[in-house]
């Protein structure tokens, strides 16, 4: 769903991400995929609660066009910056009462 121009998911003003998509639900069968997913990938026993964490969704391969002739390392952010940018949300979180070790 595009209102102004095609393509405005990127957009912070995108309707489809401020008004559609956040209202999208799952099915039961493929939210308790993904829990089973993250169970394994944070080791936690199906009997016991997934607890808080973070994730990163770190996109390379295609924005690497956008990149121009700017090599690769320049362009990207190393890791080290996003282990930082990872250890600030945990500080955040923990004011809150949160702890997202994982």
């Amino acid at each position: 769903m595009c209102a102004i121009e095609p393509w405005e998911y990127e957009k912070d003003y995108s309707p489809a991400w401020r008004h559609v998509v956040r209202h999208f639900r799952w099915k039961q069968e493929l939210e308790e995929l993904a829990k089973s997913y993250v169970r394994h990938t944070l080791q936690v026993p199906a009997d016991a609660a997934i607890p808080p964490f973070i994730t990163v969704h770190v996109r390379r391969r295609d924005f690497a066009g956008m990149c121009g002739n700017v090599p690769r390392e320049e362009c990207f952010a190393p890791l080290s910056v996003y282990a930082r940018r990872v250890r600030e949300v945990q500080e955040e979180l923990r004011d809150l009462g949160v702890e997202a070790t994982k």
